[in-house]
């Protein structure tokens, strides 16, 4: 039965919240990390995905019901040092959201950094 807005979270709920941050913090991929705990990958993306969808409920209900005050969310970024030209390769750039950014070449340093921030500022 589906999780009514407003509840707790149900006890398989809280472990796949624990899993999932297990797997943040190990650096493993959804794949690799489900595969060493024996589970179908599928069934930790679909939690992944519920659970950032009932945040993301969460948080909007959240601020309507602020009123007039703003909630912000504090994101910070990492310096990095370009070493040579921009790189005429495809890369995947691995936060620590557990997001994963496939970055084409040509791409704009600008929208990326809109993207990061964003994706960020999500969990």
């Amino acid at each position: 039965m589906p999780r009514k807005r407003g509840d707790a979270p149900t006890e398989k709920e809280l472990r796949y919240r624990e899993l999932l941050a297990e797997q943040r913090a190990s650096g493993l991929t959804l794949r690799a990390f489900a595969r060493q705990h024996g589970m179908p990958e599928t069934t930790l993306a679909w939690w992944k995905h519920t659970i950032a969808r009932r945040e993301a409920r969460s948080k909007t209900t959240r601020s309507k019901t602020a009123g007039s005050k703003t909630n912000w969310t504090s994101v910070s970024l990492v310096p990095v040092k370009v070493v040579g030209s921009l790189p005429t390769a495809t890369f995947v750039v691995h936060l620590r959201s557990g997001h994963s950014v496939r970055v084409e070449p040509g791409f704009d340093a600008d929208e990326l950094r809109r993207l990061v921030v964003t994706l960020e500022a999500s969990c």
